[in-house]
């Protein structure tokens, strides 16, 4: 009986943590595999820009955290990106990865990476389709939904994108803390 009762029991741990998080209808893994490395979602939250709700933005990291400096000392982080808005043009997502940039690392905003990354998102999104920004400690990764699409070697871009989501100067504070999950 004892070891039937372990059984349920490990298997209603097991259910949980496979479960998915729901944010207005939409399922959030909460994993994230990462060529064998298994990812924990930290937290979800909206971008939102003019009161409308752009995308939905999860945040995976190797162990939750919502200190800013433990968060940019783990390898690897992920920021998903699933978009809610019907469309979102190439030069908006370009304008708005700028912005961020020049708020949290005004000296990288203008560099060579810092346009190569921009000219990543020379295409479209819309609704429904998923960004990951993979932050490495030396790379950037950007893969369009399942498709790897950029590989940018930047320790400096790497922090600097995190900054943008989680940083002293965020592009969205309601995002930030629902990254951060607080």
């Amino acid at each position: 009986m004892k070891k039937l009762l372990m059984l349920l029991l490990s298997c209603l741990i097991l259910a949980s943590t496979l479960q998915a998080k729901d944010v207005s209808g939409i399922s959030i893994p909460d994993g994230y595999d990462l060529g064998g490395k298994s990812l924990v979602l930290n937290g979800t939250g909206y971008r939102k820009k003019f009161f409308i709700k752009v995308y939905i933005g999860a945040l995976y990291l190797e162990k939750k955290s919502s200190n800013f400096e433990e968060i940019s000392n783990q390898n690897p982080i992920v920021i998903k990106m699933h978009f809610l808005y019907k469309k979102v043009k190439a030069k908006q997502m370009q304008d708005a990865f700028k912005e961020g940039l020049e708020k949290s690392y005004p000296n990288l905003a203008e560099s060579d990476v810092v346009k190569k990354f921009l000219n990543t998102f020379n295409f479209d999104v819309v609704k429904g389709d998923d960004i990951d920004l993979v932050l490495e400690t030396d790379k950037v990764t950007v893969i369009h939904n399942g498709n790897k699409i950029s590989e940018i070697k930047s320790k400096e871009l790497a922090k600097a994108i995190l900054e943008i989501y989680i940083g002293d100067k965020p592009a969205d504070k309601n995002l930030k803390k629902g990254l951060l999950g607080v």
